[in-house]
């Protein structure tokens, strides 16, 4: 059983913070794709690999968590 006391560790990608790698995440990193910071669709939580850019990399990390569930 888990303490609900202690943290939530999410997998990179889970860019919803509902603790699971879904479709949601996937619309949520297609609508921040190619951004950069000032853009108006810029979401900071998206540059999983911190470059300032939303790209490629930033989607593998979401694809390879992808279904998976965090602790």
């Amino acid at each position: 059983m888990t303490d609900v006391n202690s943290p939530l560790i999410l997998q990179a990608g889970d860019f919803s913070l509902d603790n699971v790698v879904d479709i949601d995440d996937l619309l949520i990193i297609r609508n921040s794709y190619g951004t950069v910071p000032g853009d108006n669709w810029w979401n900071p939580l998206v540059d999983v690999n911190q470059d300032a850019k939303i790209g490629i990399i930033d989607l593998v990390y979401m694809a390879r968590n992808y279904a998976k569930y965090g602790q």
